[in-house]
């Protein structure tokens, strides 16, 4: 007999409840709450119903983005997802880098975008990321394809600001534009969108572009400090 994808689909739940904070922001609490509502559980109960009824129960997937979550019931393709996500997340379709996760009802989306549509917000950056590689390294890594902008990049923090995407990962977004000419096609990277509010203050410190965010220019670096080489490169 087929195994009952809500049982499995509970147990899962319970596993990774282990794994994460249980916050009342926590997507995966947040989800089980929404499961309970659609009378997926027995009321007032944390074990799942047994029998015929819960076994037929068509699927509900989590879908989340940096910590916001919405459920969907049943097993919705790709582009109904999109459409889900823009309504009730605000985030543009084709902001949307869709990660489905294996063994689990969950659909991760990470947002994208073109490396074009991204302004600099500094007007100069040195060469050398806190662990001590060179801009150079992450620029060749990228022509060879060792590194890929979706998927073993660090996101790029944005913020969207007088009309604009403005960056504050400038170095990032320095290799990934001079990257552009190789690539031969549009260069889409993974980012994380952050509220002005949140980081106005850090945005304002950084902003020293005079060119409105179209270019940059390097400067030498220095040497970094041992206690600088072992960080992992923030900007």
């Amino acid at each position: 007999e087929e195994e009952d994808p809500w049982l499995l689909h509970w147990n899962q739940l319970q596993k990774t409840s282990h794994e994460h904070d249980a916050t009342e922001q926590d997507p995966w609490l947040i989800h089980w709450k929404r499961m309970q509502e659609a009378n997926t559980l027995s009321p007032g109960s944390s074990q799942p119903q047994t029998g015929a009824v819960v076994a037929k129960r068509a699927p509900c997937l989590a879908v989340s983005s940096q910590g916001r979550s919405i459920s969907l019931v049943g097993e919705p393709d790709d582009e109904q997802i999109k459409v889900a996500v823009e309504a009730q997340l605000g985030i543009p379709k084709d902001q949307q880098n869709l990660v489905r996760l294996e063994g689990v009802f969950e659909v991760r989306i990470d947002r994208k975008m073109c490396v074009s549509d991204l302004s600099f917000n500094q007007d100069t950056i040195r060469t050398l990321f806190g662990n001590g590689s060179q801009i150079y390294d992450l620029l060749s890594d990228l022509v060879s394809g060792k590194v890929d902008p979706l998927k073993n990049l660090e996101p790029l923090d944005v913020v969207w600001h007088d009309g604009q995407w403005f960056s504050l990962s400038n170095r990032r977004l320095w290799a990934l534009k001079a990257f552009m000419p190789f690539a031969r096609r549009s260069v889409v990277a993974h980012v994380r969108v952050h509220d002005f509010a949140t980081v106005g203050k850090e945005f304002g410190w950084k902003r020293t572009s005079t060119t409105g965010g179209v270019s940059v220019q390097i400067t030498r670096s220095r040497s970094p400090s041992p206690a600088s080489r072992s960080s992992l490169a923030t900007t």
